[in-house]
């Protein structure tokens, strides 16, 4: 008995051993940041004139020592979304770019350089916006990027040390260069996992990792470099959210694009303090199940389709007032609770009856408060977004700014 005591006393302290081992984070950060880019994105009119600029971050994926081809960032970002808008330009009128010298543009298109930049195109994209995601390929393997290594983000626990690693325009706008050297890292903790109903029901982390506009499709990244999320909404000034990298790896999965995979990142702290060997192979096992049952869950194109809440504010710390501009000119206030929209003399906000493509109940908003939700009542000619037929039933969350037309284009609402 007693040298079975003592060989469990072994195991023990060699267990333990890792809990003196601390994180090498600034070592970390300077290897992950080798896989981060800037982007410049370009959106064009029909005539393919440029309308509209937008800057975002992306990162590399790829199998480990390969030199990368593909990228992944934000809907938003490879749609050069414009939110005071509520317009994104689709795939076709859309020119994206690795920026590898900082807005070193061509003097004679006003375009970034082909000495000093790569040009991408798009390869897998939510129509809708939700999840928030899309997987660029680049027109030349990338010599000046790693790929990085991408972790479950149901593996990621409560109060875990996160980096956010991206090119904030706010500190770019300071600084005439781009490189690995000049990605910006900040540092944070994850305060917990969220869906959110307001963007389609996106499964994300919340942490409180700075991140501006610029940051948009940058890599949230454990203690040992894994990307465990990609950074995409800010929440007022004290949070921030990085949708699931699980939507990400179900899409490279699909398209057979190789990537490398991280397994459960668990700290030396934990592994102190389960110095026994049974807890550690019950760890082990707990999260193979989980990963094995992660496919049923992210079931890839299954988004609701919707506006981009920028600026999503949690309830309680700020609630709108809502109204909406009708096509005449009105203008209206939304009460809270559910109003409809239509022809028939019975729906709160009614349009004329000479608008003959709108329904008798045509659709209904909701004012929760926070979003005003967007429902088609199985109307006749559709209710549209960017365009877009929204189906029958979906709930959309519009904000201040937001739009969709009943009917025809010239049926135009906006929310004010």
């Amino acid at each position: 008995m007693a040298a079975a005591v003592m060989v469990l006393i072994c195991l023990a302290a060699m267990l333990a051993i890792p809990a003196s081992a601390k994180t090498d984070l600034p070592t970390v950060i300077s290897q992950a940041k080798e896989g981060v880019v800037k982007l410049f994105v370009v959106g064009f009119s029909p005539d393919d004139t440029p309308a509209a600029a937008a800057v975002g971050s992306g990162f590399a994926v790829g199998q480990k020592g390969s030199t990368p081809e593909y990228f992944v960032t934000n809907w938003h970002v490879a749609s050069a979304y414009l939110s005071e808008y509520n317009y994104a330009f689709d795939s076709d009128h859309v020119r994206i770019w690795i920026m590898l010298d900082n807005f070193a543009l061509s003097d004679v298109t006003g375009l970034p350089s082909e000495a000093t930049s790569v040009e991408c195109s798009i390869v897998r994209i939510s129509e809708s916006g939700y999840p928030d995601y899309a997987i660029l390929k680049a027109a030349r393997p990338v010599t000046e990027c790693k790929p990085l290594a991408i972790r479950s983000s149901e593996s990621v626990k409560q109060g875990e040390t996160v980096v956010a690693l991206g090119c904030p325009a706010v500190v770019d706008d300071l600084s005439a260069t781009v490189g690995s050297n000049d990605i910006t890292a900040t540092r944070g903790t994850v305060a917990r996992h969220m869906v959110m109903s307001a963007a389609g029901n996106t499964n994300v982390l919340l942490h409180d990792a700075v991140i501006s506009g610029g940051n948009s499709g940058g890599p949230l990244i454990d203690e040992n470099g894994n990307v465990i999320g990609l950074n995409t909404y800010g929440i007022v000034d004290s949070y921030s959210c990085a949708i699931y990298s699980e939507y990400v790896t179900q899409a490279l999965d699909q398209m057979g694009i190789p990537y490398m995979s991280a397994g459960s990142s668990i700290s030396v702290v934990t592994i102190a303090a389960a110095a026994v060997a049974v807890a550690a192979v019950a760890v082990a096992i707990y999260f193979l199940l989980r990963n094995r049952k992660s496919a049923e869950k992210y079931p890839a194109g299954d988004v609701t389709p919707g506006t981009v809440p920028g600026g999503t504010v949690p309830a309680g710390v700020y609630t709108p007032s809502f109204r909406v501009q009708l096509p005449d000119g009105r203008i209206i206030p939304v009460p809270a609770g559910k109003v409809a929209v239509g022809r028939d003399p019975s729906c709160q906000i009614r349009l004329p009856e000479s608008a003959a493509a709108v329904s008798r109940r045509h659709c209904t908003l909701e004012n929760s408060g926070e979003f005003l939700i967007l429902v088609d009542e199985g109307s006749r000619n559709g209710t549209f977004i960017h365009g877009k037929r929204v189906p029958a039933g979906t709930k959309v969350a519009l904000k201040h700014g937001s739009s969709f037309c009943v009917g025809t284009s010239e049926n135009r609402i906006t929310v004010c």
